[in-house]
């Protein structure tokens, strides 16, 4: 945002484009809908001729369910884009209101951060309606809204007073990076339970015997090996179930280990690849404060990024999906899919939990920084 432009005149016209931009979305979502309607009965046509009556192969029927199927993708998209549209919209109508002194009431008033033994939390109205944490607090993250509120209850030494301070004068002029901590803030928000994100992290570890998760692995291409040379006639079927007895074997010693970790990291792994969304828009920026420099700093560990960390859990955690699949469930007693997914989760837990929480607080600062810098 340019230093010339008044901000009630920049958030005006942001949100009279992101206005334009749900109308727009809106009337694609409607055309969107009629296109699929009538795929779907022109399918249901193409069906009778085809079926009922031999007109054409059967074949032909793949054309309309390709078509209906991207059609299901683009618009997916745009209630993905109409949805994005109307949180912006909502950003920019309570700056609005801020600017405009009509914000009481607007905002979230921080009645849980309320400490009535407080020695000026009360007295100062920090928080409640119209407190100076509703005209303030635009974070949408949780730990956002702590680091905030705990800000306000406590004093700062002066060195850490003056990094809030640089920090919030540089993120002023960032509307775009602040527009942006908003709108997907609203999706860890809504789904991701940060106070379960570092308890996972730091949990303990669960341990195999040195090696096992080599031993698996080659006792897995052993297993697909065997399957292939018996299919062709090349060894005889007591080999493979010699080779498939011993996979058995391990699977059942290491089924408790396994259950505990694929358990443990569902809801954790799941809200992780949403956290990464936020983390990964922060990693974009270059800052010259050095209070968000230290903040950036805590992202990059060993010079790798924690959204580009955090996507390789995704794929494992794609992969421990992909075990509810019918063709998986047929090869895993055999090929020990499940085990080998758990241990290279187990694995980057290992080595990246201890981060975790360090990240949850850092997307807090950003974002208690960045309700500052609003003001």
């Amino acid at each position: 945002m340019g230093e010339h432009k008044h901000p009630l005149s920049e958030y005006t016209a942001r949100r009279d484009r992101w206005r334009a931009e749900r109308d727009a979305c809106q009337r694609n979502f409607v055309r969107l809908g009629n296109w699929r309607l009538a795929i779907a009965a022109a399918a249901l046509v193409m069906a009778f001729f085809s079926i009922a009556r031999g007109v054409f192969s059967p074949w032909w029927l793949l054309m309309p369910l390709v078509v209906f199927v991207a059609l299901v993708v683009l618009h997916f998209r745009v209630v993905r884009r109409r949805t994005l549209a109307e949180r912006g919209i909502r950003f920019y109508e309570r700056g609005i209101a801020r600017l405009s002194d009509r914000w009481i009431g607007t905002g979230n008033p921080g009645a849980q951060f309320l400490d009535s033994g407080h020695i000026y939390a009360e007295d100062l109205d920090v928080f409640g309606k119209g407190s100076l944490f509703e005209l303030t607090a635009t974070a949408r993250t949780a730990s956002g809204e702590q680091t905030l509120a705990d800000w306000f209850r406590t004093v700062a030494d002066r060195d850490e007073a003056v990094l809030r301070q640089d920090g919030v004068r540089e993120l002023a002029n960032r509307l775009d990076l602040r527009e942006d901590l908003a709108l997907l803030g609203e999706d860890v928000r809504a789904e991701v339970r940060e106070s379960s994100l570092a308890a996972w992290g730091s949990m303990p570890a669960v341990t195999f015997a040195r090696h096992m998760r080599v031993t698996v692995f080659l006792l897995a291409i052993a297993a697909a090996t065997m399957i292939g040379a018996l299919l062709a006639g090349a060894v005889p079927i007591a080999a493979f179930a010699a080779v498939l007895g011993c996979n058995f074997l391990v699977g059942y010693v290491l089924r408790k280990r396994v259950k505990q970790i694929v358990k443990g990291a569902d809801t954790p792994g799941h809200d992780l690849r949403i956290f990464s969304l936020l983390l990964q828009r922060m990693e974009q920026e270059e800052f010259e404060a050095p209070g968000l420099q230290r903040l950036r700093a805590t992202l990059d560990i060993e010079g790798l990024p924690a959204s580009k960390r955090i996507a390789q859990l995704e794929r494992w955690m794609d992969a421990l999906d992909s075990s509810d699949h019918l063709l998986v469930r047929l090869v895993q007693p055999a090929i020990l899919w499940r085990e080998q997914v758990a241990m290279a989760i187990e694995e980057w837990r290992r080595v990246n939990g201890k981060h975790v929480g360090a990240w949850v607080r850092a997307v807090g600062e950003f974002e208690a920084l960045s309700s500052l810098a609003s003001l």
